[in-house]
């Protein structure tokens, strides 16, 4: 059979999927074909990587001109190209199944727009029954269309929801299908650099450092974290440093900085730019909590993962799929509303939260990850 494998990016989840598809269901399955849909620089960074040359694998990669629609912030432009660059390499590559990294994205043209031969599998990352109560009626009509052509259209074989197996029963049972099944998110083990990041920048031992890490952005809680900092007494600003590292996001870039530089009484350290995984390591091992106060809980976030791994305690909110896994495993603490108060009142709590276990690594596997989506590409 041949398989046509689409990712609208190479960095992140996109990079992390593609390569365990690579390395564990391409290699695995030398009898069948699979075309790597992606952009333009994606082979030059599988030789980069060092991924296995493989005689299975071919590359059609979209174009600048559809790559520029493909990252549109207009939704149906954006299903329409996704439709145009699928159905092109369908035909081309005689393709019997497609596999999408964001699923979500081609609604609604796609059951209408792809040829009828191929079917489709991919993921869902956000789920929209956690934001159910705050919906607009509109919204929400919105939502059951969508999930309605998932599970009447023949174009879609199964779709896949990152980390949330309550939810995939739910829907199943809500859309009377069986389509909707749960995959994992998988664990991703880090190796440290080795260097002390205290020691790097001058960070005192008995300092408690909270770091935030990842895309800085507003949807990610950071400026709510900033301007927690304005509500230190004189004696937590002596104790906490607050470590920001990661590319600081337009949205809030000129905000950010300067919202910052009012804040000099409080210990802190920017790192604006991708951190490479050996440093992340190092970071969060000098870390005595993770705070992820996401806005949007909808969908999981790879740094509970960490948290599993290093023994460090994460500050989440409550809500959402983010606060369940927390509180599944036992990593760290929840808030009821992700404001400058109630982070304010978690930092005061941390050092009573205790090291979270291995529990939610040991059962969210690279293995458990491919052994679903192979299922999924049959």
């Amino acid at each position: 059979m041949t398989y046509l494998i689409y990712a609208p990016g190479i960095s992140g989840h996109n990079i992390e999927y593609l390569g365990h598809i690579w390395k564990h269901i391409c290699v695995g399955r030398p009898e069948d074909s699979f075309v790597f849909v992606t952009p333009g620089r994606f082979p030059s960074v599988v030789a980069e990587l060092g991924w296995p040359e493989l005689p299975n694998v071919r590359f059609d990669c979209y174009s600048d001109e559809e790559a520029e629609v493909l990252d549109s912030d207009r939704k149906l432009a954006r299903s329409r190209m996704i439709c145009r660059v699928l159905r092109a390499r369908i035909r081309r590559h005689q393709a019997d199944m497609v596999y999408v990294q964001f699923l979500i994205e081609t609604l609604p043209l796609a059951p209408f727009l792809l040829p009828r031969k191929a079917r489709m599998t991919g993921i869902i990352y956000k789920i929209y029954l956690y934001e159910w109560k705050e919906s607009s009626r509109l919204r929400k009509l919105a939502h059951v269309c969508k999930y309605w052509l998932f599970a009447r259209s023949k174009r879609y074989a199964s779709v896949l929801l990152l980390n949330d197996p309550v939810s995939a029963r739910l829907l199943c049972k809500l859309y009377r299908t069986d389509k909707f099944r749960p995959i994992t998110d998988p664990f991703m083990e880090l190796q440290r650099k080795g260097e002390s990041f205290r020691s790097l920048h001058g960070i005192a031992g008995d300092a408690v450092v909270l770091s935030h890490f990842g895309t800085l952005q507003r949807r990610k809680g950071t400026m709510a974290i900033v301007e927690s900092l304005k509500l230190l007494d004189a004696q937590e600003r002596s104790r906490y440093v607050f470590v920001f590292a990661g590319k600081v996001m337009e949205d809030i870039k000129e905000e950010f900085y300067r919202k910052m530089d009012g804040i000099r009484e409080v210990r802190t350290v920017v790192l604006d730019g991708f951190l490479p995984y050996d440093e992340l390591a190092d970071l969060i091992v000098a870390s005595d909590a993770l705070l992820i106060p996401y806005l949007e809980t909808g969908q999981s976030s790879g740094l509970v993962a960490y948290a599993s791994e290093f023994g460090v305690p994460v500050v989440a909110p409550a809500s959402g799929m983010i606060g369940k896994l927390v509180r599944r495993y036992h990593l760290g603490l929840t808030i009821s509303e992700v404001s400058p108060d109630a982070l304010h009142a978690a930092y005061g709590k941390i050092q009573d939260a205790g090291r979270p276990g291995t529990a939610y690594c040991e059962s969210h596997t690279v293995t458990e990850f491919t052994s679903v989506l192979s299922d999924a590409l049959r």
